[in-house]
């Protein structure tokens, strides 16, 4: 699942709310700034979450015109071996870019399953 929002525009990612009981189990997660043509500086920029322990990014980065400013991918297991679940059952885990950054857009992607 991914979520991508325009330039300018704070971008949310939501995994949706499992059954009673359930929980989200999330496998990988990434997350990509992209300059556009006029960039601007990041400084201590930081993304939220909710349900997810305040799992958090910080970062900053140089305003470079049309390249990505940072982009990480964390892999915390498989759906057989065990990845990181959730804090709360049956409720929706959202991860949250930072404010809106003049010239950048922001994309979310994760890999996730429910279960008890």
């Amino acid at each position: 699942i991914t979520a991508t929002a325009a330039v300018n525009t704070q971008t949310t990612l939501t995994l949706p709310a499992p059954a009673a009981g359930q929980y989200v189990y999330v496998c990988s997660l990434f997350f990509i700034a992209s300059n556009d043509g006029t960039s601007t500086v990041q400084t201590n920029a930081v993304t939220t979450s909710t349900n997810f322990n305040a799992w958090a990014i910080k970062f900053s980065a140089p305003a470079t015109a049309n390249t990505t400013a940072f982009n990480q991918t964390w892999d915390w297991g498989t759906p057989g071996a065990g990845c990181v679940k959730s804090t709360a059952a049956a409720t929706a885990t959202t991860f949250v870019s930072p404010a809106a950054g003049a010239a950048i857009a922001y994309t979310w992607g994760a890999t996730y399953y429910t279960g008890a």
